[in-house]
């Protein structure tokens, strides 16, 4: 759900929680936070083309992470 330049939602079945959006230059992008029992994992992804390009830091377990996501 969007609320203005936030949303709402999961990721891999955990709730999202600090989402921002941002749409300067051009570009739809946006950030957020999920967490498990090993720490937060911070993700950022832009649109392209109809297709969500992002990264997946996590703290806890030591990892970078690419991922891509289409609305189905």
């Amino acid at each position: 759900m969007l609320d203005g330049n936030s949303f709402e939602g999961t990721f891999y079945r955990a709730p999202v929680t600090q989402a921002r959006i941002n749409t300067d230059r051009g570009a739809v992008r946006i950030a957020f936070v999920t967490a498990d029992g090993s720490g937060p994992y911070n993700h950022s992804a832009v649109l392209r083309d109809g297709r969500l390009e992002g990264l997946t830091n996590s703290t806890g377990r030591d990892f970078l992470s690419y991922w891509s996501a289409v609305k189905l």
